[in-house]
Protein backbone atom coordinates (compact mmCIF):
# COMPACT_ATOMS: atom_id res chain seq x y z
CA UNK A 1 0.00 0.00 0.00
CA UNK A 2 1.19 3.71 -0.71
CA UNK A 3 0.80 6.46 1.22
CA UNK A 4 0.17 10.10 0.20
CA UNK A 5 2.19 12.58 3.28
CA UNK A 6 2.10 16.40 3.60
CA UNK A 7 4.99 17.27 5.18
CA UNK A 8 2.76 20.43 5.69
CA UNK A 9 0.57 19.61 8.19
CA UNK A 10 2.62 16.32 9.09
CA UNK A 11 -0.40 14.36 8.16
CA UNK A 12 -0.21 10.76 6.23
CA UNK A 13 -2.99 9.35 4.17
CA UNK A 14 -3.05 5.70 2.95
CA UNK A 15 -3.96 5.33 -0.89
CA UNK A 16 -2.90 3.03 -3.55
CA UNK A 17 -0.81 4.29 -6.57
CA UNK A 18 -3.90 5.11 -9.03
CA UNK A 19 -5.70 7.09 -6.00
CA UNK A 20 -1.66 9.25 -4.94
CA UNK A 21 -2.77 12.37 -7.26
CA UNK A 22 -6.29 12.45 -6.61
CA UNK A 23 -5.50 12.10 -2.61
CA UNK A 24 -2.99 14.75 -2.79
CA UNK A 25 -5.12 17.18 -5.04
CA UNK A 26 -7.93 16.94 -2.48
CA UNK A 27 -5.82 17.47 0.63
CA UNK A 28 -4.48 20.41 -1.18
CA UNK A 29 -7.79 21.85 -1.56
CA UNK A 30 -9.55 20.84 1.69
CA UNK A 31 -6.94 21.91 4.10
CA UNK A 32 -3.86 24.68 2.05
CA UNK A 33 -7.02 26.38 -0.44
CA UNK A 34 -5.32 24.56 -2.86
CA UNK A 35 -2.00 25.68 -3.12
CA UNK A 36 0.64 23.76 -3.59
CA UNK A 37 4.12 23.73 -1.55
CA UNK A 38 6.95 25.80 -2.74
CA UNK A 39 9.32 22.81 -3.45
CA UNK A 40 6.55 21.72 -5.95
CA UNK A 41 6.25 25.35 -8.12
CA UNK A 42 7.75 25.21 -11.14
CA UNK A 43 8.38 28.70 -11.62
CA UNK A 44 8.76 29.94 -15.56
CA UNK A 45 11.14 33.04 -16.53
CA UNK A 46 12.86 35.43 -14.92
CA UNK A 47 11.40 36.56 -11.16
CA UNK A 48 9.68 39.38 -10.72
CA UNK A 49 12.25 42.65 -9.31
CA UNK A 50 10.66 43.66 -5.56
CA UNK A 51 9.93 47.05 -5.08
CA UNK A 52 12.28 46.77 -1.90
CA UNK A 53 14.94 45.29 -4.21
CA UNK A 54 15.33 47.96 -6.42
CA UNK A 55 14.76 50.88 -3.65
CA UNK A 56 18.01 48.87 -2.13
CA UNK A 57 20.36 49.09 -5.48
CA UNK A 58 19.10 53.00 -6.08
CA UNK A 59 20.30 53.94 -2.37
CA UNK A 60 23.60 52.22 -3.27
CA UNK A 61 23.83 54.12 -6.52
CA UNK A 62 23.50 57.23 -4.87
CA UNK A 63 25.96 56.57 -1.89
CA UNK A 64 28.79 55.29 -4.49
CA UNK A 65 28.05 58.88 -6.34
CA UNK A 66 27.95 60.49 -3.12
CA UNK A 67 31.41 59.17 -2.59
CA UNK A 68 33.35 59.59 -5.81
CA UNK A 69 32.34 63.02 -5.44
CA UNK A 70 33.56 63.62 -1.72
CA UNK A 71 36.84 61.72 -3.01
CA UNK A 72 36.93 64.28 -6.29
CA UNK A 73 36.58 67.30 -4.11
CA UNK A 74 39.61 66.00 -1.61
CA UNK A 75 41.43 65.20 -4.46
CA UNK A 76 41.68 61.58 -3.90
Amino acid sequence: MTSYRCEACRTTYPTDRVGLDAVRRQHRRDFHGGGTPDEYVLEDGPRPVSARRVIAILALLVAVSLVTKACGALGL
